[in-house]
Formats: structure tokens, sequence, C-alpha cells
């Protein structure tokens, strides 16, 4: 919310007794992400103990180092202090992947990837045989060349709150039941290279689409621009493929969304 000074400060909310946030309301932006970026240094300092430990133990070139979280956590962008909005401030997580040994070092690879091809990627490289159906992808040709083109694999993600598998069908049509969780509709995501696709699971909610290299906050909603619609409906099938593919229980009995322009 803005502040009396103008400068944008953290808006009031009621806090469970169990909310270990010790954010308080009211305190400058500055002062939050101050908060955040202290936190970073002491994951900096434990994981440089980590490295430290394989380099002494003469380990290091052959483990396999996985660097990421569970998912980012908006500081104000898009209006949110929350981790569940479709919006890469609040879900995307960093993912560096490190094997001297075996895989090359100082490349950044383009194609995005989500947890469970992280969980199949993991139990590729041990040998080990998925206990059972996971619908991740193995990454392992992305790590040994991370700046090929040779991977077109869209990328889905789903938020349904608090509901999982069979839980989440029927989709509810409760606006209270749907945005349970930090007050955020369910919606499916669909990442295809440089384009995001959002289909809220609201009833004649509109679409999203954007364009991430030239619009990377995530503030131009191409869907509601003349002359998009085909992309639109392409990214639309793409993600009810993807429903399908990883066997969403909803994925025939999505809600109608708003007509296109």
């Amino acid at each position: 919310m803005p502040g009396k000074d103008g400068e944008p400060r953290k808006g009031k909310a009621a806090k469970k007794k169990n909310n270990f946030d010790h954010d308080k309301a009211g305190i400058p932006l500055g002062q939050w992400v101050q908060q955040v970026n202290e936190c970073a240094l002491a994951i900096d300092e434990g994981v440089g103990k980590v490295i430290a430990a394989l380099k002494e133990s003469g380990q290091f070139d052959n483990t396999l180092v996985i660097y990421t979280a569970d998912q980012g956590f908006a500081l104000g962008e898009h209006g949110c202090s929350i981790k569940v909005a479709p919006y890469d401030a609040n879900i995307s997580s960093p993912l560096i992947v490190s094997m001297p040994s075996q895989l090359p070092q100082g490349k950044v690879c383009q194609q995005p990837v989500n947890s469970p091809d992280l969980v199949s990627t993991i139990l590729a490289f041990t040998g080990l045989k998925e206990p059972w159906p996971m619908h991740g992808r193995d990454m392992t040709p992305l790590l040994k060349a991370p700046e090929t083109a040779a991977w077109d694999h869209p990328t889905l993600l789903v938020h349904t709150g608090d509901h999982y598998g069979a839980d989440t069908h029927p989709i509810p049509t409760d606006e209270a039941e749907l945005a349970h969780t930090g007050n955020v509709p369910w919606w499916i995501l669909l990442r295809d290279g440089r384009f995001k696709y959002i289909r809220n699971l609201t009833t004649g909610e509109m679409e999203e689409l954007y364009d991430l290299e030239a619009d990377p906050e995530e503030l131009k909603n191409l869907a509601r621009v003349t002359g998009h619609k085909a992309q639109v409906e392409a990214l639309r099938a793409k993600a009810i493929e993807e429903l399908k593919r990883t066997n969403t229980p909803f994925a025939e009995a999505l809600p109608a969304v708003m007509a296109l322009p």
C-alpha cells in the first residue's frame, strides 16, 4: 500500500497464531527486501560450507550438485506478498546444476523446466526407476547440452490449493473455496519457449498470454490484444494436452473462459 511519504509499504493483513512471518504491517518495501537479502546471505554461507567439504574430500567433480528452492515469493510484484499466484515473481525458482566431471560448466539453459522434471532427472542419474508415474521429463539432454534448441517440451504448472489428485475434480464453483489458498483462484499455466499461458479456473475469467522476453514483468496481457487469438488458442490446446498427459482429473471439464477479442 502507498505510505504517507509516497513510498510503498507492506499492507495490513490478519495473521494466524502459527504464522512464522514476523514482517510488520507498514514497514517500507526497502526494509522488507533487505530482510529477504539477509536471509539469502545465510543460505550462501550454508551452501559454501557444503561445497568446501566436497572439495576437501575430493568428491566435488564427481558429485551432482543441485541448487534450487520450492518456489519464489513476490515482494510486491503484481500486488502480491505470496507464492501461489501464476507470475514468475511468485513462483520461479533458482536452478543451478553442477557436476564438473560430466556436465559443461558456466552455461545457461533457457528452456523452462519444473519440479517433476528435476525428480525424473535425479532418478535417471542414479540409475533408479520411477516407483510410480511422475510425469516429469529427464533433463539430462539439457544438462549435457544446455544451449540446445532441441527441446520441444512445454512446461505445465497447476495450482489447486490444498486439493490433490481425485479431490480436484470436479473443480469448485464456489469462489471462496476456489480461492481458499492465498485468495488466489485455481489456475493452470503453460510455459512454451518465451511465452506463458495462464488460465484461471473461474468461469468466464479472461486468459492471459505473456511474452517473457519482451515483457519479463508480465504487465501486458497479449490475450486481450487483437491479433493474438490464434496463439492463445494454440497454447490453450497444448495446456489441455499436457493436462491429459499427466492424468489430471479435470482435464476435460475446464470452466468456460471469456471470449477472445
